[in-house]
């Protein structure tokens, strides 16, 4: 018989029967998995978090279960009708991918809500303010080069910047960053508990905030972005050598998806994504303003290039870029079903 769910941490194949059925019920819940290195080469999955609508929490230890005991949950990730709301769900949605053969549909991804609200009600100069935490010089930071340049919100500072906690104090001394690579250990901690809870608890209440001030004005809009932000890694895990590739820059052409009067699109040196033209600086330019943005932020000002030359070839119909992309190859197939058990312990909400 399935056993009851209610604030736990969900390691028997009873509680995963219930949480499933409760997921099912809800519709809607927020999520993020926690592990080490998600998405990136080397990558492992070790647990997942929930929060429904009526303030419960649930952290699946994953490395507790069979594949075959993990894939009704894994079919509601897949579930295009099923809401997940995440923040920068990119790793997860690669790790889920790369790792287990899981395509993470149905998402809302509130990162994108909070850039899209900004950048409609910020002037330019807050968006100089924001950029320049980055280490930018204000001076160097035109509106010819930096008008398509958005810096990210992290989670924490997102809940911070609206209310959801108070504000941190500023000093100088170094933050303790929390040890990702526990994740692989058994039993969790209570600090690993709290630490996911609070993740999925700051969500839920950002969600609350953005529809009541009308941030997300047309759910099925931004699931189209969240596809096209989780599908940045979905020819491969990401390469932690590549600065390009995951950095608190906005990839450009996810907020204003290309259309078919956008026209032929080309590869980014940077970034490697497939883009529009109106996605990079200069005709000769062959990186996009986000790169070309990474590159001031490094002190690295190259040369213009000749872009037909630079990439004879290169240049290909939007059906081949990153937006079309929904199905392909999947790498790794690594499942983690140890039979590692826990009791029952309460996960804070």
């Amino acid at each position: 018989m399935a056993g009851p769910v209610r604030d736990s941490l969900v390691a028997t194949e009873g509680q995963l029967v219930s949480l499933v059925n409760q997921l099912r019920l809800k519709n809607i819940f927020a999520f993020v998995t926690e592990g080490v290195e998600l998405g990136s080469i080397g990558g492992a999955l070790s647990a997942m978090s929930f929060r429904t609508l009526n303030k419960r929490s649930y952290l699946v230890d994953v490395l507790a279960f069979t594949p075959r005991q993990m894939q009704p949950l894994f079919d509601i990730i897949a579930d295009e009708s099923v809401t997940k709301l995440m923040w920068d769900g990119r790793m997860d949605a690669s790790e889920l991918l790369h790792g287990h053969a899981v395509e993470l549909r149905g998402a809302l991804d509130l990162q994108l809500a909070d850039v899209d609200a900004r950048r409609r009600r910020e002037s330019f100069f807050k968006q100089k303010c924001r950029l320049r935490r980055r280490g930018l010089r204000m001076r160097k930071i035109t509106k010819e080069g930096f008008k398509y340049v958005h810096r990210l919100n992290g989670l924490a500072g997102a809940a911070e910047e609206y209310g959801v906690i108070p504000p941190r104090q500023r000093t100088y001394e170094p933050v303790p960053q929390f040890d990702q690579s526990r994740w692989l250990q058994r039993p969790f901690t209570d600090v690993q508990i709290e630490y996911a809870a609070e993740d999925v608890r700051y969500i839920m209440a950002l969600y609350h905030i953005f529809s009541k001030r009308r941030y997300i004005a047309d759910e099925e809009s931004l699931k189209l972005q969240t596809r096209a932000y989780h599908a940045i890694y979905r020819a491969g895990r990401r390469d932690k050598g590549n600065i390009y590739t995951m950095t608190s820059l906005m990839p450009l052409e996810i907020l204003d998806l290309p259309t078919s009067q956008d026209g032929a699109t080309s590869s980014c040196h940077g970034c490697r994504r497939d883009l529009t033209k109106k996605s990079f600086a200069l005709a000769s330019a062959d990186k996009c303003f986000v790169c070309v943005a990474l590159d001031k932020e490094q002190g690295r000002f190259p040369q213009p290039v000749n872009r037909d030359s630079a990439r004879k070839g290169a240049v290909r119909g939007r059906g081949r870029g990153q937006r079309g992309a929904r199905s392909g190859g999947v790498q790794g197939g690594t499942h983690h079903g140890l039979g590692v058990t826990n009791a029952v312990a309460p996960l804070a909400g």
